[in-house]
């Protein structure tokens, strides 16, 4: 028993003496902290495992090309550098930085036909007030938009450095002759329509009248205030040149209108004339007044379209004299506008004075012109008969 105890214990030691020549042999320390074990390489054939052959892919190449960004830039209008420096009344020469009007706005003048307009402006109330008048509220406008003009004008004379005073005084001044035009059309297909035997100026009836002239008016007035806002005070010397351009294709167009109407009032009167003197109708002399006035706002308004035509059609440059003369705006612009609306107080469409006693004494007489024909086409298909 002993000795087989001694035969265990010889062979663990052996044992432990082969396993630590083994282990010794395999292993061989690297480094401090990890051990390498030097295991026997398994090939997968003697493990019985198919080989695996590696795949390449070739994957065509891409290529990205270059984004190029435009650049981006604003063309802004170039700002002027002012150089001299205003006068108390913002003053500043034509034709320098920072200059609003083409000369220093006289404030007498300008307070001067801010008053009278306001005189005829009241008057014109009055009497549309006092008449009935309903579509006087046209002239009424043209005297209002006037009113603002020179209101504008008398503050931007002490304010010239007030872009916004010059631009309102400028339009309204350009445009107001617009509802002037308006009244004189409503005007006549008024006469037309009261002292015409027929109710026609050739084959215009009073309505078509004042209906195909007050729309190509409106026309006009559109125009010319597109042009007159791209010219106004501000402006770039390009863009103010364009709306010139435009301001004058709209005041010649409705200067070419005023032509066409005043063949009408031709035809009108030459027809008026030979019925009275058949004295087929009554000879009151309420349509000759209404037609004097009526031509003599119309001489009035294309004198100074045709001022304004001579004015802008030499440009904006200071070459051109008349744009930089005060006392020619106020001679062929204000008094004449003034007077094409004063002449409708003094000759007032519907004024008791004479207006009513004329328009029953022709529409009397009318009726008695259409009863007779109408006996005489009777007559004659009884004589036919």
């Amino acid at each position: 028993m002993k000795n087989q105890v001694h035969i265990d214990v010889l062979f663990m030691i052996a044992f432990a003496t082969s396993a630590h020549s083994i282990v010794s042999k395999t292993i061989s320390p690297r480094d401090d902290s990890s051990l390498v074990l030097d295991l026997p390489t398994i090939s997968p054939v003697s493990l019985g495992l198919p080989t695996i052959t590696p795949v390449s892919l070739s994957l065509p190449s891409v290529s990205i090309p270059t984004v190029s960004i435009p650049s981006v830039s604003l063309d802004l209008p170039e700002q002027c550098t002012p150089t001299i420096e205003p006068d108390k009344n913002g003053y500043i020469p034509a034709g320098e930085c920072g200059a609003n009007w083409n000369y220093s706005p006289s404030f007498p003048a300008a307070l001067v036909f801010t008053l009278l307009f306001l005189i005829t402006l009241i008057i014109h109330i009055i009497q549309a007030t006092v008449y009935k008048n309903t579509y006087c509220w046209v002239v009424c406008m043209a005297a209002t938009w006037e009113l603002i003009a020179y209101i504008s004008r008398a503050l931007g004379s002490r304010n010239q450095q007030s872009l916004a005073l010059a631009t309102v005084s400028q339009i309204t001044v350009l445009v107001s002759p617009v509802w002037v035009h308006a009244f004189a059309y409503m005007v006549f297909a008024r006469i037309v329509h009261i002292y015409s035997s027929t109710g026609k100026v050739w084959f215009f009836t009073a309505t078509t009248l004042a209906m195909i002239f007050v729309t190509l008016d409106i026309i006009a007035f559109f125009v010319q205030l597109i042009g007159g806002g791209m010219a106004g005070p501000g402006s770039d010397a390009e863009t103010a040149k364009r709306g010139l351009n435009i301001y004058m294709t709209g005041i010649g167009v409705q200067e070419a209108f005023v032509v066409a109407f005043s063949l009408l009032i031709v035809k009108f009167v030459r027809e008026k004339i030979e019925t009275e003197r058949r004295g087929n109708l009554g000879r009151g002399v309420g349509w000759r007044r209404l037609v004097y006035a009526l031509c003599a706002c119309l001489v009035f308004i294309s004198v100074r379209i045709v001022f304004r035509l001579v004015e802008f059609s030499g440009g904006m440059g200071m070459d051109n004299k008349v744009p930089y003369n005060e006392k020619l705006f106020y001679a062929f612009e204000a008094v004449r506008m003034l007077l094409a609306i004063v002449v409708w107080n003094a000759v007032h469409p519907t004024d008791h004075s004479w207006g009513r006693v004329e328009i029953a004494t022709e529409l009397a007489w009318r009726e008695v012109v259409q009863l007779s024909r109408t006996k005489g086409q009777e007559s004659w298909e009884e004589a036919g008969r």
